[in-house]
């Protein structure tokens, strides 16, 4: 199966992956534990001290992590330098696409929300354009937001939605709930962003969904999962799945995309076109009018009625 990185405990191969793997090791435990030692670091990790201290360099010389005072050591030795992030130093803007509404959030690496929108996109079925213009503006207005700050470096723009995304270009596959096939998301957004335009990664929503649950763990003290399965109903029906770190999306990004499992063949109608679908069933539209809510859901949204 296909699988895409999410800070693994799964051990790297090359060279460069084990550097980019051990230096997420360091920067996460500097993140949820720091003020910290290099000496506490390397205990927590396993890395050898010498490791911890030249990536620990890198991260100063980059402006991620800085020295913050010292601790005694406990005993004659020297005092220990104390590691802090530099949250603000990194800015991440996300997007996420529902049925109605286009939601942006730009936050910084200890999660401080920088900027937040959430706007309506009204988009006409069948026909991405609409939409893509929309992200593409809400985009520029996150960027302009978060670049008030000196030596502020922003991340990849990351948009999140309902469907498969297989492929290096991460095409949408197929989304159902809009009336899409194949469509190449991220070229239409890129192509209306100012040049030099920032790169864009589209990506399945139930599978970062999925990624975020299994790092939730770690920062609330718990210990990480092997596998984590995440179901969610709002954009249709979806899950993500992850195994041992590693996001899984299958050949074609179908993974944990269970919406569409026939459960009767001679249940609802689907938009797929197929009959008795779990989303027939379970998914948004059917829920709120078994609920008594199709009525709000059609007057003042899906939102509002879920």
């Amino acid at each position: 199966m296909k699988s895409l990185s999410g800070g693994s405990p799964a051990l790297p191969t090359d060279t460069a992956a084990v550097r980019r793997h051990n230096t997420a090791l360091v920067l996460r435990h500097i993140a949820t534990h720091g003020p910290c030692a290099r000496t506490e670091i390397a205990a927590a990790t396993g890395l050898v001290h010498a490791s911890v201290t030249a990536l620990a360099a890198d991260l100063i010389g980059r402006g991620l992590v800085r020295e913050v005072g010292s601790a005694s050591s406990g005993g004659r030795g020297r005092p220990r330098r104390l590691l802090r992030l530099v949250p603000e130093r990194v800015t991440a803007i996300a997007v996420q696409v529902t049925l109605e509404r286009v939601e942006v959030l730009a936050a910084d690496l200890a999660g401080a929300v920088v900027h937040r929108a959430s706007v309506p996109h009204r988009a006409p079925f069948g026909d991405p354009e609409p939409l893509a213009a929309v992200i593409a503006h809400e985009i520029s207005r996150a960027e302009a937001a978060v670049r008030t700050g000196p030596g502020v470096h922003l991340a990849d723009v990351v948009i999140a939605m309902a469907g498969p995304v297989s492929g290096p270009g991460h095409t949408v596959a197929a989304a159902i709930d809009f009336g899409w096939h194949r469509t190449d998301l991220r070229a239409l957004v890129v192509a209306r962003l100012p040049r030099p335009a920032r790169p864009v990664d589209v990506v399945n929503d139930a599978n970062v969904a999925a990624l975020a649950e299994y790092h939730a763990r770690a920062e609330h003290g718990g210990e990480l999962p092997y596998a984590v399965a995440y179901i969610k109903a709002d954009t249709g029906v979806g899950g993500g799945l992850v195994i041992d770190g590693r996001i899984h999306t299958g050949t074609h990004g179908m993974a944990g995309e269970v919406g569409h499992m026939p459960l009767s063949l001679d249940g609802p109608e689907c938009a797929c076109g197929a009959r008795g679908c779990l989303a027939t069933y379970v998914g948004p539209e059917p829920l709120t009018a078994a609920a008594g809510l199709a009525e709000v859901a059609a007057t003042d949204g899906m939102d509002a009625a879920l």
